[in-house]
Parts: C-alpha cells; sequence; structure tokens
C-alpha cells in the first residue's frame, strides 16, 4: 500500500516526466521555413529552383504530356514564385524611394468646445456685480491646418 504522500509526489513526477517529453517533441518538430500551416520544400539550398510548391493531390491518373509537365512545373516552381515576390517587393521599395522627392502634404483639423470661469481667468467678482454666471461659454473652435514641405537639396 502506498501512502497518500507518496501518491501525490508520484504523481507530479509522472506529469513532469510527460510535459519534458511533450515540450521536447514540441521543440524538435518545427518546420524549417518558420512559417506555420505551410511547409516549404528547402531542396538543396544552393539552388533556389530545385524546391516546388506544395499542391492539392489530384485522385487518379492525369495524362501528361511534354507540354502540360513545362507548364506545371513553371506554375509550381518554388523559385519563380519567390523571385516574382521578390520582384514585387522591389518595385515598391522603388516607389517609396522615390516618394521623397515629391512634396510631403500633412493636413490635420482640430475641433474643440469650451467654457471659461470669469472668477477663475481672474476677474473675481465681475460675475456677482453684474449678476451673471460665472460660466461663459461654451465656445466651439474649428481649426484646419495644411503644410507642403520639399527637400530642394540633400
Amino acid at each position: 500500500m502506498v501512502s497518500s504522500g507518496a501518491s501525490i509526489r508520484l504523481l507530479c513526477a509522472k506529469a513532469l516526466i510527460f510535459g519534458a517529453v511533450i515540450s521536447h517533441a514540441q521543440t524538435y518538430s518545427g518546420s524549417a521555413s518558420g512559417t506555420p500551416g505551410q511547409n516549404l520544400p528547402t531542396g538543396n539550398g544552393a539552388n533556389p529552383y530545385s524546391g516546388s510548391v506544395p499542391t492539392k493531390l489530384i485522385a487518379g491518373r492525369m495524362p501528361l504530356s511534354l507540354q502540360n509537365a513545362v507548364d506545371l512545373g513553371l506554375k509550381h516552381n518554388l523559385g519563380l514564385l519567390l523571385s516574382r515576390a521578390d520582384t514585387l517587393a522591389a518595385r515598391g521599395q522603388r516607389w517609396q524611394e522615390l516618394s521623397t522627392l515629391l512634396p510631403q502634404v500633412t493636413a490635420g483639423p482640430y475641433v474643440a468646445a469650451s467654457k471659461v470661469n470669469i472668477d477663475e481667468a481672474g476677474f473675481s467678482g465681475l460675475a456677482t456685480l453684474f449678476h451673471i454666471s460665472p460660466s461663459v461659454g461654451p465656445f466651439s473652435y474649428f481649426d484646419a491646418r495644411a503644410n507642403v514641405s520639399q527637400t530642394l537639396f540633400d
């Protein structure tokens, strides 16, 4: 018969060992690409055109001509897809750098409503003298500003 203290220690030891095994398995089973949900083949590392993008499997046999094989290869080639993404990223970076040559325009509206207390403004006793409320307002303010800046010399 095992005492209750020993059974609790045994249960804790089992939980720790189980947790260590699970965390070890989760640590060393990650994908090489670092993107969750999609494992991209790495190929041999030297040639970016050696991998392909995984697609949905088609059941059965598919008749394949030489032209179909070339088309499928070009459509699913990982190197071509990644080079297209790099080309789009380079175009975007070029447009960002060219935008610094254009004038920079900023605009900002400001709207406020406020009340003024005459006694706090330094006119204490004036409200009682004229028998008016010490609180005057509300006043609405609207301000719209635009700013244009251009770098002429760098």
